[in-house]
């Protein structure tokens, strides 16, 4: 547990600028508005956001949010 928890880094969400948030609103809103930090988070990190939420995944993608990946496109990622 200690290897998993030593690698992470937590972000307050006062580093999320008013832009990303308000960009995060916007996808999220229609999906699951309890999202929205999440993805607000992968826009400020500009990362990748891996869910196995499906309405959610769907409905990033339906809405132009390409940093999103389910379990199958993550597996493939990591095999690269």
């Amino acid at each position: 547990m200690y290897l998993i928890i030593k690698r992470l880094t937590f972000v307050n969400e006062n580093q999320i600028t008013a832009e990303n948030w308000q960009q995060a609103v916007d996808l999220t809103t229609g999906i699951d508005v309890k999202d929205v930090s999440f993805v607000a988070l992968a826009i400020q990190a500009d990362a990748v956001l891996w869910t196995g939420d499906k309405k959610l995944y769907k409905g990033l993608k339906e809405k132009g949010f390409s940093n999103v990946v389910n379990r199958e496109e993550l597996r493939e990622l990591i095999k690269r």
